[in-house]
């Protein structure tokens, strides 16, 4: 039988990131899916983020470039997979950083030890590997949305109170 070829028509980062994370709401094998399909997908996954290496996305008339790096796309893979365990939190992915709300006082030592920190005027937890810059401007998570894109990986689950 042919492999499928899970990331058909994607070039740049952040079609095959997306893709990746679509993919992975199906066949990831915590959420029910196969787990030799999920290696098969993962395994495509770092293999067409290498097939577009030096490739580059204009925003705003500002040319960025992505450069693979295994080591941090698989430490990014890690701490998007324990996050997604987390209960009562909502995990979004903002363009290439993980975002975590909800509630998450009772974790939040947990939070800082898995690698993410807090940004207090967002009110939220956020987790990127690599190297970024900070603004001078202060950015809302809606204008990070607005300008990056934005994908909910889990929703917030309802906390309901059991009477018995």
């Amino acid at each position: 039988m042919a492999k499928a070829n899970w990331f058909f028509r994607c070039s740049t980062e952040q079609e095959i990131k997306k893709r990746f994370h679509e993919l992975m709401l199906v066949h990831h094998p915590d959420r029910g899916g196969n787990l030799q399909i999920c290696q098969e997908i993962v395994g495509q996954y770092h293999e067409a983020l290498k097939s577009c290496q030096y490739t580059g996305t204009e925003y705003n008339g500002q040319r960025q470039t992505y450069r693979y790096d295994e080591t941090q796309e698989k430490e990014f893979e890690e701490a998007m997979d324990w996050a997604m365990t987390l209960s009562f939190c909502k995990i979004e992915l903002i363009g290439t950083w993980l975002w975590v709300t909800g509630k998450t006082q009772p974790i939040k030592e947990i939070l800082k030890e898995k690698g993410f920190f807090w940004a207090s005027r967002k009110a939220a937890w956020c987790f990127h590997v690599g190297i970024w810059r900070r603004h001078k401007k202060h950015f809302h998570l809606d204008d990070l949305r607005a300008k990056y894109g934005s994908e909910v990986l889990k929703e917030e689950e309802d906390q309901k109170a059991v009477c018995y």
